[in-house]
C-alpha cells in the first residue's frame, strides 16, 4: 500500500465533490487541500501543492471580503504561507533526487515539464486575479461597480474553477 495513492484518491473524491456539487461553500475547498498538502513532501509535489493552495486562497477571497478580512490579514497570511513554503523547500534535504515524481502528466503531453509550466502559468494568473481583486475598489469607477457589484467574486471563482479542474485531471491521471 502506497500512502501517496490514498492521499491522491482522497483528494480526487473531495475535489470531485467540490467541483460538481450544487451550492458548495467556499470553505469546502479546504477538504481537498488537506490531502494534497500532506503530499507536499513527496517527490515532485512541492510546486503543484503550493500552486493549488494559493489558488484555494483566491477562491476563498469573496468570503474573506464579505467578512472584512481581504486587506492586511489576507495578504499577511498569503505572505506567511509563501515564506513557510520557501523556507521549508530551502532547508529540507530531498534525498530522493532520482525518485519518480508523484504528480506528473502523460509523457506524450510533455510530462513533468508541462506540469511545471502549467503551475507557473496558474501562479502568474492567480497573482493577477489577486491584484485585480485588491485594486478593484480603487481602479474600477463607481458606476461600473454599481452595475457589476460581484465582478471580483466572479473573476476569482471562475479562474479558480479552471485551475481546480486542471489539478483534478492531473491527479486523476496520476491515480490510474
Amino acid at each position: 500500500w502506497e500512502s501517496h495513492l490514498f492521499l491522491l484518491a482522497t483528494f480526487n473524491c473531495s475535489m470531485a465533490f467540490f467541483l460538481f456539487s450544487f451550492q458548495v461553500h467556499e470553505k469546502t475547498i479546504l477538504l481537498p487541500a488537506l490531502p494534497l498538502t500532506l503530499l507536499s513532501s513527496s517527490p515532485g509535489c512541492a510546486l503543484p501543492v503550493f500552486t493549488f493552495n494559493v489558488c484555494a486562497m483566491l477562491s476563498m477571497s469573496p468570503l474573506l471580503r464579505l467578512d472584512g478580512l481581504d486587506g492586511t490579514a489576507y495578504c499577511a497570511c498569503l505572505a506567511a504561507y509563501t515564506a513557510a513554503v520557501l523556507f521549508t523547500a530551502r532547508h529540507t534535504s530531498t534525498g530522493a533526487g532520482d525518485a519518480e515524481p508523484v504528480l506528473s502528466l502523460p509523457s506524450f503531453c510533455g510530462g513533468r515539464t508541462l506540469l511545471t509550466v502549467c503551475c507557473y502559468a496558474i501562479l502568474v494568473g492567480t497573482v493577477a486575479v489577486h491584484m485585480f481583486i485588491q485594486l478593484e475598489t480603487t481602479l474600477v469607477p463607481l458606476p461600473t461597480r454599481a452595475r457589476y457589484p460581484d465582478i471580483a467574486a466572479v473573476a476569482a471563482t471562475s479562474y479558480s474553477c479552471g485551475a481546480f479542474l486542471f489539478f483534478w485531471v492531473v491527479c486523476q491521471y496520476t491515480c490510474e
